[in-house]
């Protein structure tokens, strides 16, 4: 057994590590392994490489334990001011300030002949008006809002933003897509939602937007030039310059299904 083992660390030396890596990953997400736990056996496996008899087993244990810890860190409540420690599971009206970190991308729905815009972003939020006070928050939250934002707003912004913060929306059939499960997997833990942009207020502001966001505006109308507005315009802005904002879904679909642009979803509640 252990000639085998060291016979496939020599043909495939990162294949153990990695598939060791993967399960302390898996067993955090699904069995609820615990950061300390983590550390504790990341330890024991240091104690293991220092008695130097059963190295293979060391490194295996040391990349299972290693990829628990890390998950542990990225996803479990280590700050007191984390917002899930503020709000909870429990809807809440509130208003949050912090820094916008993208700018608001828009998505047309269309409902027969009727268009509706709705803005999606993500917020870094560092305070948080909850029951009647002001509180200190950690935690980045993704916003919808159902107007379009406009140009006025883009990333590096300190922002104010009143809304209901709520847990994203599970799916609603087995096999369809949960929204929950993609902020998840983004550290994204809450959605704010907005009923225009009067619910938005910007508190500073550089200038200028940052240079890419000029330069995709300022493609976006090179591209443009003698052309009029229409599907194949748009389809030329999101496949040159990731513009998706007003592909209609009957065409952006089939490119997101095949991979040739990236799906960005909205919450169903926001259109």
């Amino acid at each position: 057994m252990r000639n085998s083992w060291e016979k496939l660390f020599r043909l495939y030396p990162l294949v153990p590590l990695a598939v060791g890596c993967t399960f302390g990953i898996c067993s955090s997400r699904f069995l609820s392994l615990s950061l300390p736990a983590s550390g504790v056996l990341i330890g024991f496996s240091l104690v293991l490489f220092a008695i130097r008899k059963w190295l293979t087993l060391a490194g295996i244990l040391f990349f299972f334990s290693a990829g628990s810890f890390i998950y542990g860190w990225r996803y479990e409540t280590l700050s007191p001011l984390d917002v899930r420690l503020l709000v909870g599971e429990k809807e809440a009206l509130v208003t949050v300030r912090g820094e916008l970190l993208e700018t608001p991308t828009v998505r047309e729905t269309h409902y027969g002949e009727k268009i509706r815009a709705n803005s999606s972003a993500r917020v870094r939020v560092t305070e948080l008006f909850f029951e009647h006070e002001w509180h200190r928050a950690e935690g980045v939250i993704s916003t919808a809002t159902r107007q379009e934002m406009g140009d006025g707003y883009f990333a590096g912004q300190k922002v104010e933003v009143a809304g209901v913060l709520q847990v994203p929306a599970r799916a609603v059939a087995p096999g369809l897509f949960d929204f929950r499960e993609y902020l998840y997997n983004q550290r994204i833990f809450y959605v704010l939602r907005a009923d225009s942009t009067n619910d938005w207020k910007i508190i500073s502001s550089a200038l200028r937007p940052p240079i890419q966001e000029r330069f995709r505006r300022w493609a976006k109308v090179q591209l443009g030039r003698g052309l009029k507005e229409d599907e194949a315009l748009r389809l030329i802005w999101a496949m040159t310059l990731g513009w998706q904002s007003t592909l209609s879904g009957e065409v952006s679909d089939p490119f997101m299904k095949t991979g040739t642009l990236e799906s960005i979803p909205f919450p169903k509640a926001a259109c």
